[in-house]
């Protein structure tokens, strides 16, 4: 007896030591992990699914507060903010990446909390043992794929739609039956069996259903333990946090008391059929679910803080492997003519080896110049830029000081044939929602490429040059870029000049990206049907009608 007792103390102790280095060696991966990826860029590969979980907090958000100003869908595609997005997402836990994203949409209007922002983000730049401590923490919780962490903070009062008693009932039912089973066999054997047979259809029905959201539940009992793991960090410069991070988990931390067996399986059959039978599970799902929403506001709190400290490490991150960056000095100014935008050396986030291009103004920019000479894309990079500058207080940047700003686009746009919509009426629409946002509490930053591109020429230019003359007096600070030099002299009281311009020689074009004063005084369509291989006939054609036009201001007809 003696020996077997030794045996099994042996067996126990070997278990609890294969156990402690398993822990020891992950919790050494982890940490491993996070000191090679610092200030690297991340290389996780996403699904479209993905990127659905990872908006999921976002689309919450603007469900729960419509009234807010976020970046809207066209400005966030005109800009390819997703693939921003995942060179900034460094973040350890699904609870930051989805606030990061949530973020990048935000801009924010108030310095102090920008300010807050910046302390923390630069805290954990030069901290690396404070970084690493909440890094470790933050793994721990991790990222899991295509779960809608926040769908469980937003969703209807779960109480409306709960079967919490009707379960209920079936369960005591079913204890009824077994009583009776063993007094009145001849009443409680068929109501057993029947009790039985109805309490496993259901189970089994319902446990199909639920399966998808335990994993969601599971992680937001994990955010919990994060959140008290946190709170006891002892990390001083972000005392703050953890203090409202120990009273919401002080609030919240019962939730999931009476649930630990709803993510586990016993091995034991009997026990397995006794949960069945009474519906255990199904009960403990349902009073998680409905603690939950109870203890929302708490978790909500909690989810913020655990998302800004996550997005605050990654942005750090970011930042470190940077070539070059500005911390954006921001001013507010409600009205013409104080709002402003300057920059120096501003670039590109996705281009490989940019082309830095500064600016200074107050004054609505016209910009012109040949196709393929970085029109767009220095559009693009100034409004990117302005995003950053109100969300991750980054500006890819020698210099950059600017009013803060709504932020609109109207740039790469499509017809839709799924809406019966050309591609002009794509334009006008896009147009008329910069228009209607325009107000006199906050500036608007808006940025238009190929004013209505979409209709013949006469008819573009009068309407381009009317709408951008009404934009220019209205409180909104207009970059837009054309291939129509009529309207650099339409709008020239109201528009300052600029063009990018290139380099032709017999046997190639070279751009420089470079950003030049004045409007543009050359055009290269025609020589780039040469540099194509288009026959030289039809290149000398065009080239000679275009001149044609130039001289006599009508075309002439082909014979």
């Amino acid at each position: 007896m003696i020996k077997i007792l030794i045996f099994i103390l042996f067996i126990i102790c070997i278990g609890i030591i294969i156990h402690f280095v398993n822990t020891a060696n992950k919790s050494k991966k982890i940490k491993s992990m996070i000191s090679a990826n610092w200030g690297k860029e991340p290389r996780r590969k996403y699904s479209i699914e993905d990127m659905k979980s990872i908006s999921s907090f976002f689309e919450n958000m603007t469900k729960s507060s419509p009234e807010s100003y976020y970046i809207d869908n066209i400005t966030w595609n005109d800009l390819d903010m997703d693939n921003i997005f995942k060179k900034l997402n460094s973040t350890m836990s699904s609870v930051g990446e989805e606030y990061l994203y949530y973020l990048l949409r935000k801009p924010e209007f108030s310095s102090q909390v920008l300010e807050e922002r910046e302390r923390i983000i630069e805290f954990f730049r030069n901290n690396k043992t404070a970084r690493e401590k909440l890094m470790y923490l933050l793994a721990k919780l991790g990222k899991v794929r295509s779960i809608n962490i926040t769908d469980y903070f937003y969703e209807e009062n779960p109480k409306k739609s709960s079967k919490a008693i009707y379960y209920r009932l079936l369960a005591i039912m079913a204890g009824i039956s077994t009583i009776l089973a063993f007094i009145k066999p001849d009443i409680g054997i068929p109501l057993f069996i029947l009790s039985f047979i109805t309490n496993i259809t259901i189970y089994y029905k319902t446990k199909t259903e639920i399966g998808i959201r335990l994993q969601s539940l599971s992680y937001i009992l994990n955010m919990l333990n994060t959140a008290k793991s946190i709170s006891l960090s002892e990390i001083e410069e972000i005392s703050e946090a953890c203090e409202k991070l120990s009273l919401s988990y002080n609030r919240a931390k019962n939730i999931g008391k009476k649930s630990y067996n709803l993510f586990y399986s016993s091995s034991d059959p009997l026990m397995e059929y006794i949960k069945i039978a009474f519906l255990s599970e199904i009960i403990q799902y349902e009073t998680l679910f409905n603690s939950i929403y109870k203890h929302r506001e708490d978790l909500i709190s909690i989810y913020h803080i655990i998302g800004m400290l996550d997005s605050c490490i990654a942005i750090a991150s970011y930042r470190n492997r940077l070539p070059q960056y500005a911390v954006p000095v921001l001013q507010s100014s409600k009205k013409n003519p104080n709002i402003h935008i300057y920059f120096k050396d501003l670039y590109h986030p996705l281009i490989k080896d940019p082309v830095a291009n500064s600016l200074s103004t107050s004054t609505p920019v016209l910009i012109t110049g040949s196709n393929a000479s970085g029109k767009s894309t220095f559009l693009k990079t100034i409004a990117i830029n302005a995003i950053f500058a109100q969300t991750i207080h980054t500006c890819l940047a020698a210099e950059y000081s600017s009013s803060f700003f709504k932020i609109y686009t109207s740039m790469a746009l499509k017809d839709s044939i799924e809406n019966g919509e050309s591609y002009y009426i794509a334009e006008i629409k896009s147009l008329k929602r910069i228009i209607d946002s325009i107000n006199s509490e906050m500036p608007l930053l808006c940025f238009v490429d190929e004013v209505l591109r979409g209709t013949n020429t006469i008819e573009r230019i009068a309407a381009s040059s009317q709408i951008l003359y009404y934009i220019s007096k209205c409180n909104c600070l207009c970059i837009a870029a054309t291939h129509d030099l009529e309207l650099t002299y339409i709008l020239e009281s109201h528009f300052l000049n600029y063009h990018f311009q290139e380099k032709i020689t017999d046997n190639e074009i070279k751009f420089d990206y470079k950003l030049y004063e004045g409007r543009s005084n050359s055009r290269n369509a025609i020589k780039l049907l040469k540099f194509f291989g288009y026959d030289n006939s039809i290149v000398q054609s065009a080239e000679q009608k275009a001149l044609d036009f130039n001289s006599h201001g009508k075309w002439s007809r082909l014979n």
